[in-house]
């Protein structure tokens, strides 16, 4: 695994909080060097069959660490993030 902590994305064209939670997670990956961002986009084959995998049934959702138990709904607040972030460390360590 990587020392990164990977967090995904996904959005669709017409989610209406995407584009802040993009804004938001470029500005966390900017300053957090163990965050690496990716978007998934759930217009496409890709997204569409990852958020099938994982369950995911409402865009904004942020998955960390390949875990659907490590998930954010909605637009992350600072707060939420950063609680994110520790319980994925804290899970890392066990």
């Amino acid at each position: 695994m990587s020392t990164k902590i990977r967090a995904v994305l996904f959005t669709h064209p017409t989610c209406v909080g995407c584009g802040e939670s993009i804004r938001r997670m470029q500005q966390w990956e900017r300053e957090q060097d163990d965050l690496q961002f990716e978007i998934m986009s759930l217009a496409g084959k890709s997204g569409h069959e990852l958020a099938r995998k994982w369950h995911i049934h409402s865009v904004p959702t942020i998955v960390f660490d390949d875990n659907p138990a490590f998930s954010i709904l909605g637009i992350p607040s600072p707060a939420t993030f950063e609680a994110m972030m520790a319980r994925v460390k804290a899970a890392r360590d066990c």
